[in-house]
């Protein structure tokens, strides 16, 4: 008997793996949900003290960075879904003494306290010319950016 109920068992489990889109599986992979790439009006706010900020921030993730012209190019993947989540940027107004200059930065995720556990991953796109060095063409910085490993490489480009 205790054999049967294992050999039973086993099969609905190695069955649900197989199957994709089995609605009567028990071992279901949490819901994702891409969203399109959209250029949001994200508020960027220079500022002395990017330490702080960073604790009002709900949970992100990074899942790629880039710099396209004076756009910052970021997928990231939080959970949600049932309210309407906000970004901002906090860029810290001291450079650090390198050359190109370096530029700490926190993205602060807003979720409005949605209680929803789907998985979202947006890509965002935002204006940064306000994190430049300089304003001028070929002005260079470094922008190190709150949960992403890598510093990014900026060229101001006056357009």
């Amino acid at each position: 008997m205790r054999y049967s109920v294992l050999f039973f068992l086993l099969t609905i489990i190695f069955s649900c793996k197989t199957q994709k889109n089995n609605k009567h599986c028990f071992l279901k992979k949490k819901k994702t949900e891409q969203t399109e790439t959209t250029l949001k009006a994200i508020i960027i706010d220079l500022t002395l003290d990017t330490t702080n900020k960073e604790s009002n921030s709900d949970a992100f993730k990074i899942l790629d960075a880039k710099i396209i012209g004076n756009y910052l190019h970021l997928n990231i993947s939080y959970s949600g879904g049932c309210e309407k989540h906000s970004f901002k940027i906090n860029g810290d107004l001291q450079l650090s003494k390198s050359l190109p200059p370096i530029r700490s930065v926190n993205l602060i995720h807003y979720g409005n306290n949605d209680a929803c556990k789907k998985l979202i991953i947006e890509n965002l796109v935002i204006d940064i010319r306000d994190l430049a060095y300089k304003n001028e063409d070929g002005s260079e910085i470094f922008l190190s950016i709150n949960g992403w490993n890598e510093k990014i490489h900026y060229v101001f480009k006056k357009k």
